[in-house]
């Protein structure tokens, strides 16, 4: 998926540990030959190749996650969109970044969304057909797929593990003597620098954030300009923002997608969503050289059980971080 991925895990012996690791790497690999667009022979590389108005044969799989993808780009109002590579070329943000001319950025918005894509379900599979020349990309949901696949894998058999996909934990099980996995959320702006650390007994934590990825476009006769690295599907611009948007929840997938969906949305509208719909969901934002902790009630239930916190707290790192 375009990003490097560690695994962990604990067993009785070491080849057992180094079966289920292997059981995992499998897996993974699996839904990257189906989902991801850096795989040319992908089902879903596949289809951005299709020619426009020609539907293409498609695994029943895809056909489901299509469907959940156009479902959540509709209960965000679309903050998530997967249809965006259009806006990603515009802005060269998988090649060389560049400022986007306006002209630009309004030819490739109307080759963009969900909208442009028609799918009609078989018994076995279904065929699916661009009505426009949409790209999809898997940035935004790509890693969540294959967590949820090796959860839904691992959990009537195998020892605990944890993988970490760059921006995304999962966890299966507990470590050897303790009561669940410790995962940490990154300061914004540096993320070999911890501010929380949370106890994770099951699913993933997805945190989406722009201040490390972010790049700056130098110009002639200017001082450069940030792009952010995630794009807005409704405006066609990079987000720029301070703050880290980190969601839990049991389904990989859904945390991936929102983790873009809540960050795009900007803080208070976030925290409205999170609240609504009970989500697991922290903001952090740099204030000087401490960090503004804004969490959903189910995040502050779960991860943040002490009531003598305040509500939206402030956090000093410590020096030895």
């Amino acid at each position: 998926m375009g990003t490097t991925v560690t695994l962990e895990t604990f067993a009785a012996k070491r080849t057992e540990g180094l079966q289920q690791l292997e059981e995992l790497v499998r897996t993974l690999e699996g839904v990257q030959t189906l989902v991801s667009t850096w795989e040319p022979g992908s089902e879903l590389s596949r289809l951005n190749r299709q020619p426009i108005g020609v539907p293409l044969e498609l695994d029943r799989s895809i056909c489901d996650l299509l469907a959940e993808l156009r479902h959540w780009s509709h209960l965000t109002d679309g903050t998530f969109d997967p249809a965006v590579g259009r806006l990603i070329d515009a802005w060269g943000l998988q090649t060389k970044p560049r400022l986007a001319a306006d002209a630009d950025i309004r030819n490739a918005l109307q080759r963009s969304g969900m909208s442009l894509l028609t799918v009609y379900p078989g018994s076995d599979g279904c065929r699916a057909a661009r009505t426009g020349d949409i790209r999809i990309d898997t940035g935004a949901f790509g890693k969540g797929v294959g967590l949820r696949r090796a959860l839904r894998n691992s959990r009537l058999s195998g020892y605990p593990w944890m993988i970490n996909g760059g921006g995304q934990v999962a966890v299966h099980g507990s470590p050897p003597a303790k009561e669940a996995w410790e995962v940490s959320i990154a300061h914004p702006a540096d993320r070999s620098q911890p501010v929380l650390t949370l106890n994770m007994k099951s699913g993933s934590l997805a945190t989406s954030g722009g201040s490390e990825s972010d790049v700056t476009v130098h110009t002639v006769g200017g001082n450069g300009a940030r792009i952010g690295h995630i794009v807005d599907p409704r405006t066609g611009r990079p987000v720029l923002s301070e703050t880290s948007v980190s969601v839990w929840h049991s389904d990989p997938l859904t945390a991936d997608i929102l983790s873009t969906a809540l960050y795009i949305m900007g803080v208070e509208r976030a925290l409205r969503f999170a609240n609504r719909h009970s989500l697991a969901v922290c903001l952090l934002t740099p204030d000087g050289d401490r960090v503004i902790v804004q969490a959903s009630d189910a995040f502050t239930a779960a991860f943040l059980p002490d009531t003598s916190r305040p509500a939206n707290p402030v956090l000093s790192p410590s020096p030895d971080l």
